[in-house]
């Protein structure tokens, strides 16, 4: 890997971070819930934008200009946005509301799994790509 990719994760890690950070602050802020909803927003998000840059990075000819966006926004600013391990602690927070965390893991699983299939579809154009 050279300079420009790392450099890339670098800026699109921050970038990422800054956007989960303030989704979570406004959450906190105009939001009432016992519901760790700022986390599985952005981590539902960063999933359709993956998927979205997995399609659109598998139609590219330039393997060499592919490799650099995946680095930048693939494993920079989506591996910044989401959050595997906020979202490991808001579990185990809430362990102790009944169905709570079932509920939270089952929405995080179908609903980013499912947002990552529809970021994938909607770039290829269709069920065509499915």
């Amino acid at each position: 890997m050279d300079g420009w990719a790392l450099w890339g994760v670098f800026v699109g890690g921050g970038l990422g971070s800054v956007v989960r950070f303030a989704v979570a602050r406004w959450a906190q802020t105009y939001l009432v819930a016992h519901f760790p909803i700022a986390t599985l927003a952005v981590n539902v998000a960063g999933c359709l934008l993956l998927g979205c840059l997995s399609a659109w990075l598998s139609q590219q000819p330039d393997r060499v200009q592919a490799a650099y966006w995946q680095a930048w926004l693939g494993v920079g600013f989506c591996g910044g946005l989401t959050t595997f391990s906020t979202f490991a602690a808001e579990l185990y927070a809430l362990r102790a509301a009944a169905w709570l965390p079932w509920q939270y893991l089952l929405a995080s699983l179908v609903l980013g799994v499912g947002a990552f299939a529809m970021g994938t579809l909607l770039t290829k154009g269709g069920l065509s790509g499915w």
